[in-house]
Parts: structure tokens; C-alpha cells; sequence
């Protein structure tokens, strides 16, 4: 599935057509009469033959090549043509097209999703939401974060623990330290200390930072006061 002229074609009344008069042509043929003989006639069979597993179009939509501008023309029309599509979930795993597109690392289709109106708290048949489908790949976390702070300041370095160091960030004036995903090991077994780290350094001085911890829906950066007192006593190792 992705040529948008044959999906086009499959989706209209064409196929049950040319099929249609298939069996008309060969009406005296055993199978033929067979599947005349069928509740609700050939037509009904044909129909519902064609219609298999039809409600999944958006998820083969979503596997489908974006264009090299990055636009999704055969997922737009899926949406357009068939918007209950939308929040399907797979029999199997009961994935959305908005989780499989997370999962595939197709963010301009999850991008799409999104704009269209899909739902963004779904769950898979484990329970699992978008931000296990997320973090559990680290990568797409991570690519998530730089193009968002790429967008926002396309003139800044960024050195992520995820990705190959650009040693020319030395020279830079505003670096973004990210760190994608801290505490994987917390996270994989299904603890709550586990963390989304956002920082920038202006000049090589730490400037502004955040910390968010998303099982317990909370956020700590630099601009909303203190938040805990001070420590008098000196560290100890315990």
C-alpha cells in the first residue's frame, strides 16, 4: 500500500464492479454459482471479501514512504476518505495508527494523526499509553526533543546523550544538554524515578533547566522558585 492512485481506485465502487461482472460473464461456473448461493448473494460476498480488514488502512497508511518533503498524501486521504479509521486498534495488539506511527518512528505521520484529531490517551491491549511507546524507544524520544528545540532555536547546539557528539558545540555560544531518557533500568521495571532532562548553557554557564517525571506528572525547571530547603548538613554515604 502507497501509490495513492491504486488506493484510490481500490477504495471506489470499481473493484465490486469489474468483479461483478466477472461472474456474470462466468455465471455457469460451479464456484460461481457456489457463491450465489451465499447470504445475501455475490454481491454480498464479494463485497465483504473486498472489505477485509479494511478498517486497518490507516495503520498500512501510516507503514506507508512519506514524500521527500515529508508530507503524507496517502494517509491524508485515508483520513478524508475513511475518518473512522482514525483510532482503530489492531485486533493483535490493539495499536492505533498514532502508536504505530510512534513505534515506526513515522513522526510526520504521527503528526498528521494528531492534526486530525487522534486520540492522544489510547491505550494497547497492555495498557500501554504513547509515552511507554516513547520512551521504550529511546531513539525517537530523543529525536523527538531535538526537532522540537530545532524548530524553536534553529541556531543552537545540542549535545544529547543519544546521538554522536558535535564537537564544534564547544565553540557555540547556546548549547541544549538533553538526556532522553534517565533511568531506563527504573523505567523497565516499572519504578516511577525515572526522567526527562532539558538543559541549556549559555557561554559554558548553566542557564536554564528542566526535569520532568512523567510517572508522577510532574515538572521541576529553574523558573519556578525553589521548590525544596536548602541542605545544612554536609553529604554522608549511607
Amino acid at each position: 500500500m502507497g501509490n495513492l492512485k491504486s488506493v484510490e481506485y481500490f477504495l471506489s465502487d470499481a473493484p465490486l464492479n469489474r468483479y461483478l461482472e466477472f461472474s456474470q460473464t462466468f455465471r455457469n461456473d460451479k464456484r460461481i454459482q457456489s457463491l450465489a448461493k451465499a447470504d445475501g448473494g455475490i454481491e454480498k460476498a464479494l463485497a465483504n471479501w473486498l472489505g477485509t480488514r479494511l478498517d486497518l488502512s490507516a495503520h498500512m497508511a501510516v507503514m506507508a514512504p512519506s514524500g521527500r518533503d515529508g508530507k503524507t498524501p496517502l494517509l491524508d486521504y485515508i483520513l478524508r476518505a475513511m475518518p473512522d479509521a482514525l483510532d482503530v486498534k489492531s485486533k493483535a495488539e490493539g495499536k492505533t495508527p498514532l502508536q504505530l506511527a510512534f513505534e515506526l518512528n513515522k513522526l510526520s505521520a504521527a503528526q498528521t494523526l494528531i492534526q486530525a484529531g487522534a486520540n492522544q490517551a489510547t491505550r494497547n491491549h497492555l495498557g500501554e499509553n504513547l509515552l511507554h511507546t516513547i520512551l521504550t524507544n529511546s531513539n525517537l524520544a530523543n529525536q523527538l526533543l531535538l526537532e522540537r528545540l530545532r524548530e524553536a532555536r534553529p541556531a543552537d547546539f545540542i549535545l544529547s546523550e543519544e546521538s554522536v557528539d558535535d564537537r564544534a558545540r564547544c565553540a557555540a555560544r547556546r548549547v541544549w544538554i538533553v538526556d532522553p531518557l534517565d533511568g531506563t533500568r527504573e523505567y523497565a521495571e516499572g519504578l516511577d524515578d525515572w526522567a526527562v532532562h532539558i538543559g541549556l548553557a549559555i557561554d559554558g554557564r548553566p542557564h536554564t533547566a528542566a526535569v520532568a517525571i512523567p510517572a508522577l506528572a510532574k515538572v521541576y525547571a529553574t523558573d519556578d522558585g525553589p521548590r525544596f530547603h536548602p541542605v545544612l548538613t554536609p553529604p554522608r554515604m549511607v
